[in-house]
């Protein structure tokens, strides 16, 4: 299969596998945000982040390693090392998981002493089996699976939707809305085990691993360096605006930060169904073509997330308003103000898979630690500066600018490590044309015009923006034939696969 034709697969698979997250995390979070109402839903948000905290710290950078290295071995052939280095890097996952599972109930059950012991066990209990799902996510996309990850997020989602809405409905209150999610990464996992079954399993004398373990020192270098990566991620990243917001501003500015940062996650998420790619397919181009294969997948995967999520944030941002009140109403109103700092940002923002990920090819790891460090610094000192006095909105701005910061100065080192890898015309005509197209949606918000015409607008800008890059050549031909092969080839073998 063509280069092209490969990532349009994958980039396919990984959209239709965000449209099943996204409706069903959005269902979820309406669901939920009306059943509680803000200060509950602040209660439920922190315990859910508080359990993501523990995820993200028990990880120990190992999915990333996982991922870096058996696309590598996959790219060589050498599918018996690929397997082996899976199964070792999973067992230490899973120990490194129990552990911090304790540690964690034990810090909650003292720092959060109003929170009920239900509470805290349903929490932790969420810590091993989302870093499980996570791994074998990293798995498959190693291997280019992307389709049997749409797979998982399928059966996922379906078992979030249904057990939160039947908690819900029963009035079953904060614990079981987490045992709900629970229950849904069991079933995930499930799932999982089956897709994952053939990369973990080492073929019978295919090659002699005897001295093979004696590259794990190496690799567990890489996991620390992707680790550190990770815990400054948590600072940066991750929300760590709700300990400052749950300590100056209350449980409401909480539900708030976290309505806005969940739904301009999704437009993240949506940006990652490609920059996700760049990882594994630039760490086989690595093996294959060298730093030229790797300037060109760079340059491809920014060029298609700043061409799919700038005009989608920027129409996102101008519609916030009418679309927070509709669905979540009028007592989230404050949500507004914060999604619409966090869609701007994340227009420029959501390359920065793309751009770590040439550098952890490359094994530049202290770039960017010595970027990420001198950034939590910072967003440390403004949410000091700015939580106390702005609420939630000043969480929002303080999170975006550092995050922009952080990816500005990441591009500009890859820009510098590997000519041409930086598409820079491309993104010019992606900005005027999303500019041009706009404009008269921007206006209609300011006169405030209603839901029906505001919708229609969005449309015609998305219809104007596409226009403008056919005509002016941001798709190319070559990419529109390779596309229409890609749609019209229906995935019949991984239709087989995705039903158990």
């Amino acid at each position: 299969m063509q280069t092209n034709e490969r990532a349009l697969r994958n980039i396919l698979a990984n959209a239709v596998s965000l449209v099943v997250r996204f409706g069903s995390g959005f269902a979820v979070s309406v669901i939920v945000a009306r059943k509680l109402g803000p200060h509950l839903m602040g209660r439920y948000t922190f315990v859910l982040w508080y359990a993501g905290i523990l995820v993200a710290i028990s990880s120990l950078g190992l999915p990333d390693t996982a991922t870096r290295y058996i696309a590598e071995y996959h790219g060589r052939g050498q599918r018996a090392r690929a397997a082996l280095v899976a199964r070792k890097l999973l067992s230490l996952q899973v120990a490194t998981a129990i552990v911090v599972t304790l540690a964690g109930a034990l810090f909650l059950a003292f720092f959060a002493a109003k929170e009920s012991p239900v509470v805290v066990l349903a929490t932790v209990a969420l810590v091993l089996p989302q870093i499980i799902q996570t791994f074998q996510s990293a798995v498959l996309a190693a291997v280019q699976r992307f389709d049997l990850i749409l797979g998982v997020a399928f059966w996922n989602s379906a078992a979030q939707v249904c057990f939160v809405a039947t908690a819900s409905y029963l009035s079953m209150g904060v614990p079981a809305l987490i045992l709900a999610n629970l229950g849904a990464t069991l079933v995930a996992i499930g799932v999982g085990w089956a897709y994952c079954g053939p990369t973990l399993r080492i073929p019978d004398n295919e090659i002699d691993l005897a001295g093979e373990e004696r590259r794990l020192p190496g690799m567990w270098n890489a996991s620390l360096a992707f680790y550190s990566l990770w815990l400054l991620d948590l600072i940066v990243w991750e929300r760590s605006e709700l300990v400052f917001l749950r300590h100056y501003s209350g449980m409401a500015q909480v539900a708030f930060y976290g309505i806005a940062f969940g739904v301009a996650g999704k437009f993240t998420v949506l940006a990652d169904t490609i920059a996700h790619l760049a990882l594994p397919m630039a760490a086989r181009a690595y093996g294959e073509g060298g730093m030229q294969a790797i300037s060109q997948v760079n340059s491809t995967a920014i060029r298609y997330v700043q061409m799919l999520i700038v005009p989608l944030c920027w129409i996102g941002a101008l519609v916030a308003r009418p679309l927070v009140l509709a669905v979540y109403g009028a007592g989230y109103e404050p949500v507004v103000g914060v999604l619409r700092v966090f869609l701007v940002s994340v227009s420029f923002t959501a390359l920065a898979n793309v751009t770590s990920s040439t550098v952890f090819v490359l094994e530049r790891y202290r770039v960017l630690i010595s970027i990420g460090s001198a950034a939590a610094v910072l967003n440390i000192l403004l949410n000091l500066l700015l939580v106390p006095r702005l609420g939630s909105v000043g969480a929002a701005i303080a999170n975006c600018l550092v995050q922009a910061m952080t990816v500005a100065a990441a591009t500009s080192y890859v820009a510098r490590a590997v000519p041409g890898s930086i598409p820079w015309a491309a993104i010019a005509r992606i900005y005027g044309a999303t500019t041009i197209s706009v404009l008269p949606l921007a206006y209609a918000v300011a006169t405030r015009a209603g839901i029906a015409a505001l919708a229609i607008l969005a449309s015609v800008a998305l219809l104007i923006y596409c226009a403008a890059q056919l005509r002016f050549g941001g798709i190319g031909k070559n990419e529109l034939k390779s596309f229409k092969n890609v749609v019209c080839q229906p995935f019949a073998k991984s239709a087989s696969e995705l039903v158990l």
